[in-house]
């Protein structure tokens, strides 16, 4: 599978109270325009989810997945992937995707 021509800037913060663990955040192209469709997913964990038309995604996750690579895929092929800050199951992962 050829690897999409994309870079990203992926910015993390830690979430409040509103997900009851998991990952959640939003997928964007550089121009700040949502990216619909791409498919999120958290590396060794068997669960993945679709970003909806505004680029939003949510993955209910356990506790000890702080420290986990979440991976996005566009089209079927690997885009990116970075890391979920440990010690946190509550994490929000922005993702910029950037063309190269």
């Amino acid at each position: 599978m050829k690897a999409f021509p994309l870079a990203m800037a992926a910015s993390m913060a830690l979430a409040g109270a509103a997900l009851a663990g998991g990952i959640q955040g939003r997928v964007t192209n550089e121009d700040g325009s949502p990216r619909a469709g791409a498919t999120v997913s958290v590396k060794g964990y068997h669960q993945s989810t679709t970003t909806d038309a505004n680029g939003y995604y949510t993955l209910r996750m356990p506790p000890q997945v702080g420290g986990a690579r979440v991976n996005v895929y566009i089209n079927g092929a690997f885009a990116v992937n970075c890391l979920v800050p440990p010690g946190d199951a509550n994490s929000t992962v922005e993702i910029t995707m950037v063309r190269r």
